[in-house]
């Protein structure tokens, strides 16, 4: 099954969680805090946080697949 991570190239961000589950953040790219990994989901999901985030925060979020 492919997975896919939510960007923001114009802010240089991810949305990454709390290893194991938890709560989603957005990180810089660069820069994850300890603690936290990159989000990767199925599409739809990452669909629906994209278009969540670009209607309630920034604009500019966007899906990338995830190279196995």
């Amino acid at each position: 099954m492919k997975k896919y991570e939510i960007v923001n190239k114009e802010m240089h961000s991810i949305v990454c969680k709390v290893k194991g589950g938890g709560r989603h953040y957005r990180q810089n790219i660069d820069h994850i805090a300890k603690g936290l990994v990159p989000v990767q989901t199925t599409r739809g999901r990452a669909e629906a946080e994209r278009d969540y985030l670009n209607s309630e925060y920034d604009e500019g979020w966007e899906i990338k697949e995830v190279s196995e």
